[in-house]
């Protein structure tokens, strides 16, 4: 065979706009936490002598703190969780909702609500739902491969269908549950809100997605390879389909984790990485830090107008995600550009 002349792709060098919003993101969570720290159905005011301060530092330390710090984790965890479905099947649809982990997930712990199981056995529900709808997903794949379908869109179609059965049997546990208790508590888990997040949840959800996000992190360099196709994994040593099945199963593990506390919060998985894209060029480990940064602040900053855009209520967390999804994706599209997930793979 002749070997190949095509140059190698070069990177393109960030712009300055670029490498400032980069900087500057890290800062900006920190202040956008902040500012959310202090809004709600009980405003705190900080630095205010007549404030009852018993009341006040309840509320912050058993309530709002717990709760941006599970929008930070919650989060990170999808965008990077998002960003390295995107770079395993270098797909730019691929995320934890397209392939159906995240839906698998919600109908586990919609199992567990029914049955009446604590909240660490829910987890236990939510993980195994998961890794079943990843097993449906590589399952249909295969299938589909002996009919000659495009790698690309086998994973996006089987994807949609495992999410639809899932969604499907939440429908069906949905009309056994009790109206007064666990319809609303199943409907809870099916739109994603912090509001009933407390100290002992976030410690539970910590507990449950901060070891698997650890280790996606660490393996960063290993998805990166995969995304370059099985024969340069193969000829750097790495066997494609076992660090894709450790992938996977801890890109669910961490979802479960997320998903069984707070419910399914949609659409961050698939925006954040096309957003770290536009700000990065290149897929390593400053893109899977970047991803947890942009889905920490976009998750927050949703959380934070659920809780004060419609005064005396809350609204479900996933409305302004997907209504952040939308608009980025809207204007993606007016500027005429190609959908960055494609690069780097």
């Amino acid at each position: 065979m002749r070997p190949s002349t095509a140059l190698p792709r070069q990177t393109k060098p960030l712009r300055p706009w670029r490498k400032t919003v980069t900087a500057l993101l890290p800062g900006a969570l920190c202040v956008l936490a902040a500012v959310s720290l202090c809004f709600g159905s009980y405003p705190l005011r900080l630095f205010d002598p007549a404030a009852d301060t018993w009341m006040a530092g309840r509320v912050f330390w058993q309530l709002r703190l717990p709760r941006v710090l599970a929008g930070i984790l919650a989060g990170g965890v999808l965008g990077v969780t998002g960003g390295v479905c995107q770079t395993v099947f270098c797909n730019p649809l691929a995320s934890p909702d397209i392939t159906g982990v995240a839906s698998g997930a919600s109908l586990g712990a919609a199992a567990a609500i029914l049955i009446g199981l604590t909240d660490f056995a829910r987890i236990g529900f939510a993980f195994l739902g998961g890794m079943a709808a990843l097993g449906a997903l590589l399952l249909f794949v295969r299938l589909s491969r002996r009919a000659g379908a495009e790698l690309r869109s086998r994973y996006v179609l089987a994807g949609i269908l495992v999410s639809a059965a899932a969604d499907a049997g939440v429908m069906i546990l949905k009309t056994a549950a009790d109206p007064e208790r666990e319809l609303a508590a199943i409907e809870f888990w099916t739109m994603g809100s912090f509001a009933a997040l407390t100290a002992d949840k976030l410690l539970l959800m910590a507990a449950a997605a901060l070891p698997p996000l650890v280790l996606l992190l660490a393996f960063s360099g290993q998805a990166t390879i995969l995304s370059r196709g099985s024969r340069q994994a193969a000829a750097v040593g790495l066997s494609p389909v076992l660090w894709q099945m450790v992938l996977l199963t801890l890109v669910t593990w961490a979802v479960a984790g997320v998903v069984s506390t707070v419910g399914v919060i949609g659409f961050v998985g698939l925006i954040v990485p096309h957003i770290v894209l536009a700000l990065r060029s290149k897929r390593d480990k400053g893109f899977f830090l970047l991803c947890f940064t942009v889905g920490a602040f976009l998750t927050v900053l949703s959380d934070l107008f659920a809780r004060t855009a419609a005064p005396g209520s809350e609204l479900p967390v996933s409305i302004f995600c997907i209504g952040f999804a939308v608009l980025w994706f809207v204007l993606l599209f007016c500027s005429g550009r190609v959908m960055g997930g494609d690069r780097g793979c």
